[in-house]
């Protein structure tokens, strides 16, 4: 991306190598700034982030030989600084269900800037990955409130189910993460629905794992404590089975 000067032209590629492959990641991002000099000539090369360093010499040494036609103000030539961001795995495999989702496999691994420079590109945040899943599901499986966050942001779904009938909340009480389940309930959720097969809700999963944290946020938020699952069992009476006890007493608390 170039940031010309106002009233400037930006810089025009008229040679460029291709960059180097990472020797072990999948995917990655290494994104570099500097300025096409009056010359057409790259220069101040810094990389601001990258999820593989063993590239990012190559990938100077590679963009040095880089040639532009430079940004011209007023008939003269001028220097345009660029950030460029250098995706690999960047395009998504839609046609292929067995196939590993590189956005799938971003999330999954927490890879934030993978995530943001793949969603820049047009990645479709609620496409079904390999494993039945969206992104949403496997960054609020992990945990990840921040790639969880930058997916809502991007208009992904809370409401798409996996295929063993989760939605993506389900799934953030799993991962133990309570500000992913917050950022989920305020993106709309619907805090009683339960899991297709089990019939469980978020409260249950919370009470009979013991995530207290996930809890808290489950109840201020007014989740039901008198809804059963499929078993006949109430968020209470899973926590009971699982001697679960803490989680227990939190939900007698709020059930008073």
């Amino acid at each position: 991306m170039f940031a010309p000067p106002e009233g400037a032209s930006r810089p025009v590629v008229v040679k460029a190598d291709c960059p180097p492959r990472p020797t072990a990641a999948e995917n990655g991002l290494v994104t570099v700034s500097f300025d096409v000099d009056q010359s057409g000539i790259p220069i101040n090369f810094h990389v601001r982030s990258s999820t593989d360093r063993d590239l990012d010499n190559d990938l100077i040494a590679m963009l040095s030989g880089w040639r532009f036609r430079p940004g011209m103000k007023d008939g003269m030539r001028v220097s345009v600084p660029c950030t460029l961001d250098f995706v690999w795995g960047a395009r998504q495999e839609q046609s292929s269900g067995s196939r590993p989702w590189t956005l799938e496999a971003a999330a999954l691994r927490g890879q934030i800037d993978v995530v943001a420079s793949l969603l820049r590109e047009g990645a479709d945040p609620n496409v079904i990955g390999s494993q039945g899943n969206t992104p949403l599901h496997d960054a609020s499986l992990k945990g990840n409130s921040a790639v969880v966050k930058l997916l809502l942001e991007h208009g992904a779904k809370v409401d798409i189910r996996s295929k063993d009938g989760t939605l993506p909340l389900h799934d953030a009480v799993l991962g133990g993460n309570a500000k992913a389940v917050s950022a989920l309930l305020v993106g709309g959720v619907d805090i009683a629905a339960p899991i297709t097969e089990t019939m469980e809700t978020a409260l249950h999963l919370a009470a009979a794992w013991g995530k207290l944290e996930v809890l808290q946020v489950l109840l201020s938020a007014n989740a039901s404590t008198t809804l059963k699952d499929a078993k006949g069992r109430t968020p209470l009476d899973e926590a009971i089975a699982n001697d679960q006890q803490e989680a227990a007493a939190v939900i007698r608390k709020y059930s008073q």
